[in-house]
């Protein structure tokens, strides 16, 4: 079985998030992780005595409460709008929320020279209220015998202390402990956060950098130029595309399995610069050199409607910033805390664009190495 890609660590809320690139790249099972939930418990006592007393703080309360609630909603609805799409699996990621746990989580990123600041910076604040929900009302409620007045007052307390959103945020990155099972798991990781790269990048500032002619994990540009190829074709998700790409999975195998050998032999001929922050300006300089003549004939577009393509191609930097920081971590050999030999770690947030161009029929299409363009540009 091939290995499995975990959509990290923020359950998808909207299609928009994952490219549908995802789906045609990856061979293994697609997982993505629930929000935070409380099962089988029944905490609705505990918002019922909030509104019953309403202190000075129900409103932020019931801010972090209810934001919750919809978040789960949107999970489910967009995990049933994906269900088709058999490779995807739901998990639910066992870790704890106890104080405890938190303070564990403190002390390592203190450890690190990370302060709450940059912490702060890389919360996703709508995730974080389900993971304090969680330490909320299930791990303090159990720790409090099964007291909701207990519960009442632990919550009570930390507002007058002052530390409810210290506490929101480093719940929030309780997620990040279970990275080590993943990489026991040889699973690749697309990122949901991408403001977490900039505190995984601290995270490696004892690692060598990289220098060009080392051995760089070639499947992250790989993937990148997969992505951002098709993309402009494929995002945003909807059911329509989800269920075109289901076909394309079930009826043209070979046309992706050449086009994703296209795009490696491609990231293996791409230079990789002495300062990776001018890798995005390689890459494109690349593509224009060595794929647009190509793009433009099997989509039989003229030059100006090529080079609109392309633009929007290219516009999606945000994704390039993100690789350029993470690949001074994917040294291969080199035991850190995320460098695995085949690892792949990315953006999987995407600003779509839409993209119209004028195809036509080409009786050859099916033998070239980008007829997965050619055909997704045709039925979308």
């Amino acid at each position: 079985m091939s290995a499995p890609t975990f959509i990290w660590p923020d359950p998808i809320t909207d299609a928009s998030q994952i490219s549908g690139a995802t789906f045609l790249y990856f061979d293994g099972p697609i997982i993505l992780t629930q929000t935070p939930v409380i099962y089988p418990l029944d905490y609705s006592p505990f918002p019922r005595l909030v509104e019953l007393r309403n202190p000075s703080w129900r409103n932020t309360f019931e801010k972090q409460f209810y934001s919750w609630i919809q978040m789960k909603h949107l999970s489910n609805t967009t995990v049933d709008l994906f269900k088709p799409l058999k490779k995807i699996l739901v998990c639910m990621l066992k870790y704890s929320a106890s104080s405890r746990a938190i303070d564990e989580m403190s002390s390592f990123y203190e450890m690190l020279g990370i302060n709450f600041d940059e912490l702060k910076l890389s919360c996703n604040q709508y995730n974080a209220y389900g993971e304090f929900m969680r330490h909320l009302l299930f791990e303090k409620y159990y720790e409090y015998d099964e007291d909701w007045e207990k519960v009442y007052r632990y919550y009570d307390e930390i507002v007058h202390q002052k530390v409810v959103e210290k506490l929101l945020v480093k719940s929030y990155f309780l997620r990040l402990f279970v990275f080590k099972d993943f990489i026991k798991a040889n699973a690749r990781i697309l990122l949901t956060n991408q403001n977490l790269i900039t505190l995984f990048s601290k995270m490696s500032i004892h690692m060598q950098p990289i220098q060009t002619g080392q051995n760089i994990d070639i499947d992250i540009v790989e993937w990148e130029l997969f992505r951002q190829i098709l993309s402009p074709r494929l995002d945003p998700l909807d059911k329509e595309k989800i269920d075109f790409i289901i076909e394309l999975l079930n009826e043209h195998g070979p046309e992706i399995q050449r086009f994703r050998l296209k795009c490696h032999q491609l990231a293996q001929e791409l230079t990789i610069p002495d300062n990776l922050e001018n890798l995005p300006v390689y890459v494109e300089k690349f593509i224009r050199q060595n794929v647009e003549h190509e793009i433009g004939d099997v989509l039989m577009l003229d030059r100006r409607d090529t080079d609109r393509f392309l633009e929007n191609l290219f516009s999606d930097r945000m994704a390039w910033a993100g690789i350029t920081t993470f690949l001074r971590g994917v040294v291969q050999e080199q035991q850190q805390l995320f460098t695995v030999g085949g690892l792949i770690l990315a953006i999987a947030t995407i600003g779509a664009t839409a993209v119209r161009t004028l195809v036509a029929r080409n009786e050859k299409i099916s033998q070239n190495d980008f007829a997965l363009v050619y055909r997704i540009a045709k039925n979308i």
